[in-house]
């Protein structure tokens, strides 16, 4: 109880830190918008500060959708049949490519790239699990381990890097 107690409060700071409208980064050169229809990268000069602001409706529905699929891929391990995983919560199937956009948001962010690629890493042994593979039950468990709270609570340096795109 008191696992999801504290899973729940990490995933309201990642939310709250999401969707902040805070800019930490605005005196920190000038800001050109980027086309709504590019991928969510902001453009950083050799000196790492961000020079353009990403596609941030896309970027904070990708972060939503981080947050729900994160919850499923914890509990993907308790099921020992690989057929019987969900695909009818979340969007697992779409899980790697919300990443992928993930990643090209924070990638300066060494915090938040670090746990974008362990989610990454997951949901590479997640998607074997979907696809048929049944040792994938045993490798995604030695792969999140048994602090689970761990696993939920690397959303938080994903939101707080978020927090800081000037969305």
């Amino acid at each position: 109880m008191i696992r999801h107690g504290v899973a729940a409060v990490v995933v309201a700071i990642g939310l709250l830190s999401a969707c902040s409208s805070d800019s930490k980064n605005s005196s920190a050169g000038t800001k050109a918008p980027i086309a709504s229809d590019s991928p969510a990268v902001p453009s950083t000069g050799g000196d790492g500060v961000v020079r353009g602001t990403p596609d941030c409706a896309a970027v904070k529905d990708a972060y939503a959708k981080l947050i729900v699929n994160t919850q499923i891929l914890v509990q993907l391990p308790n099921t020992a049949d690989v057929a019987a995983w969900p695909t009818d919560i979340g969007t697992m199937s779409e899980f790697g490519a919300q990443l992928e956009q993930l990643a090209a948001a924070v990638g300066s962010n060494a915090d938040a790239a670090a746990a974008v690629a362990f989610y990454q890493g997951a949901n590479d042994i997640a998607e074997r699990g979907y696809g048929g593979d049944n040792t994938a039950v045993a490798d995604l468990a030695a792969y999140l381990g048994t602090d689970l709270t761990a696993v939920i609570s690397k959303q938080v340096p994903i939101g707080v890097a978020l927090s800081t795109l000037g969305c």
